[in-house]
């Protein structure tokens, strides 16, 4: 019988100049563990960085572009009886298991079923009973499921009963009983409540930390080549920005020391910047770069709605700017995190809001890829400045690259910013359970009234989805100017993309969570308007509303009668879009809009008018009136914009009678 060469599944996703591979497994016949010698993972160079006999496997340099995940199975999770055939597991799984897409199985994917392999390992140990027995027996596999309480867990270990199941008995020693207990995992985990959202984050809370972002990022922009400067002199002189008592180690005379921190830093111009924000010293810079580039980040997660590992994938090239029918559009290009079937680049439209970010994370990465001998082009956006040596850590060159995953608070952008302007209150609340009504708020620790609000990368995406998919929940005006330029594009290019849907087209980008959370969004602002009581609702959907929907209907609304809502907007049944008088409820194309400008809503049998809106459209065409006037009392624009000026004021007028005889 001839051999059969095995090879290790994450191989497909290995770049030629990323790592060399691991070994192939030959397997002629029978059950054949590999030798404690066998190579498992090997660095750039070839050489080995973990063997099948060692403890601790390190996966690290195969990891994915920007997967920031634990990349290293430590084998002493499992008591010594069982450690040899936890290995044996993990090494089925990376040599054997089969993909759904067949195109291998990525490290990440493989410590996810780890997980459950930990658990089958440690019920087994529990029990006394070996892997086999557990597998081979439907009772016992069915208890063990019984012991696994979470959705992540169920899931990992009905995939990893798959896969063991397809697998021949003859090459892993494991006949599982029936795949029965694939299913049943997988309806137990089905069974459960579902996990909670990432929260929408209020827009008072979003407002603030653009503005702060902005402008730390405009304060640092205005300084980076001199910042930069001054480290580079650091790197390259010994002596520069160093303590008395460091030159003195080095054998330097008090006269002849160069400059110290504060001096050497007022020569850049950097004295006030870095007093500001408490950098006395070397290891202090080092940190005071790492918070920059935490603020570059986050600041790009807010303009794209990309993950956290999609943005830390990023290369220093990732953002292009493409000239599309004469105008600017603004693209980030990189690598997705979730892996969709097939090699692809993968793009995210933005604003030139990002361009600032951008452009201060590529000159701190270009300044720390020049102690690390990478090739500007194809450096990472967010290497991390542990490279700079100016902690004391020492990096092996060789080992894996390390990211800046700014995983410690300390290295946070967050230290900088006043956290009394994060401190959850009552608006800030009521927009958390307008927005998920059926979700027990009150008691969520994070989200009481008075706790300081704790960003994470995560709300981002949902909320940049949620906002953009429906301009009407922005009620801030000042996050309605900061979100104008990405909603227009994201609007753009998402909603009605054609030529370059492919650059957008995979379930996991954030086009496909902006039109699966629109029907919500939607439903969310439809409600808004139902719910609010300060003034009477016009136009012929309006009074529709205000004579068929009471207080209390209203409220009965947000609750019961919600998820219905969200239903029919998702089918086409209603639909939502702000207009300058208030709303429109037309679920196919206006046709209004040819004949008039605002007015035309007047007489539209779908339009939401709110007095308030209206008197302010009024105000607005007044001032631009007189404006054409004292141009020209009698152009065709002056006439025109009149006749929509006098319209709007006849209707309002009518408003008034209505009300007047209401009251």
């Amino acid at each position: 019988m001839s051999a059969k060469i095995y090879r290790a599944n994450f191989e497909y996703f290995v770049k030629d100049d990323q790592a060399s591979l691991p070994d192939a497994f030959e397997v002629e016949a029978g059950i054949q563990a590999p030798s404690d010698e066998f190579v498992v993972s090997r660095n750039k160079q070839g050489d080995p960085i973990s063997r099948y006999g060692d403890n601790v496997w390190d996966f690290r340099i195969y990891r994915l572009a920007g997967d920031s995940g634990s990349a290293r199975i430590n084998f002493e999770f499992a008591h010594k009886d069982y450690r040899n055939e936890a290995k044996w597991l993990a090494f089925l799984l990376i040599y054997f298991a089969e993909s759904s897409v067949n195109y291998g199985v990525s490290i990440a994917t493989i410590m996810n079923y780890m997980k459950s392999v930990r658990r089958l390992i440690g019920y087994a140990s529990s029990q006394s009973r070996s892997i086999g027995t557990v597998l081979s027996e439907k009772k016992h596999l069915d208890e063990f499921i019984r012991t696994l309480e979470t959705r992540t867990l169920l899931t990992g270990f009905s995939s990893l009963v798959g896969h063991l199941a397809h697998i021949p008995s003859d090459i892993s020693g494991y006949k599982v009983s029936t795949l029965y207990s694939s299913f049943l995992a997988r309806e137990k985990s089905k069974a459960l409540p579902e996990d909670l959202q990432h929260p929408v984050i209020p827009p008072r809370l979003l407002s603030s930390l653009i503005s702060d972002l902005e402008m730390f990022l405009n304060e640092i922009l205005a300084s980076i080549d001199n910042l930069a400067g001054f480290t580079e002199n650091i790197i390259h002189d010994p002596l520069f920005a160093r303590c008395e008592s460091k030159q003195r180690q080095l054998g330097v005379r008090r006269r002849e020391m160069a400059p110290f921190f504060n001096e050497a830093s007022s020569a850049y111009g950097l004295e006030r910047l870095l007093l500001k924000y408490g950098v006395s010293n070397i290891p202090g810079l080092s940190k005071f770069l790492t918070r920059i580039q935490h603020a570059c980040r986050i600041y790009i997660h807010i303009y794209t709605g990309m993950r956290h590992s999609e943005c830390l994938s990023l290369k220093n090239n990732a953002l292009v700017i493409e000239k599309i029918m004469g105008r600017d559009v603004y693209k980030v290009f990189g690598d997705t995190s979730k892996f969709i079937g097939q090699k692809k680049r993968v793009a995210w439209v933005t604003s030139k809001d990002v361009v600032k970010a951008f452009e201060i994370a590529r000159k701190i990465s270009i300044l720390i890829c020049s102690q690390c001998d990478i090739l500007q082009h194809d450096a990472p956006l967010f290497i991390s400045a542990v490279y700079l040596g100016f902690t004391g850590v020492k990096i092996d060159l060789n080992a894996p690259l390390v990211i800046q995953k700014h995983a410690n608070k300390d290295q946070e952008i967050f230290n900088y910013f006043s956290s009394d302007l994060y401190v959850i209150e009552d608006s800030d609340f009521d927009h958390l359970v307008a927005v998920d009504p059926f979700r027990t708020w009150h008691k969520e620790k994070a989200f009481q009234l008075g706790s300081v609000w704790r960003f994470t990368t995560h709300q981002f995406r949902r909320t940049l989805a949620f906002y953009v998919s429906q301009s009407a929940n922005v009620s801030i005006p000042a996050l309605k100017s900061q979100l104008k330029h990405i909603s227009r594009e994201m609007t753009l290019y998402y909603c009605n993309a054609s030529a370059c849907i492919s650059e957008f087209d995979h379930d996991e980008h954030i086009s496909h969570l902006m039109r699966e959370i629109k029907p919500e969004s939607d439903a969310h602002a439809y409600l808004a308007v139902v719910a609010d009581r300060t003034e009477p609702l016009f136009g012929a959907y309006g009074r529709f509303v205000d004579r068929n929907v009471t207080e209390r209907e209203s409220e009965g609304l947000l609750l019961n009668d919600r998820k219905e809502l969200v239903s029919r907007f998702r089918k086409g049944e209603l639909a939502y879009k702000e207009t300058p008088l208030g709303a429109c409820m037309t679920t196919s194309q206006c046709d209004k809009k040819l004949l008039r400008l605002v007015s035309a809503c007047i007489s539209c049998d779908r339009a939401i008018i709110k007095p308030s809106k209206l008197e302010q459209v009024i105000a607005r065409q007044r001032i631009f009136v007189d404006e054409l006037k004292s141009k020209d009392d009698s152009s065709i624009a002056l006439r025109t914009e009149l006749s929509e000026l006098e319209d709007l004021e006849s209707y309002q007028r009518r408003i008034a009678l209505l009300r007047n005889k209401e009251a």
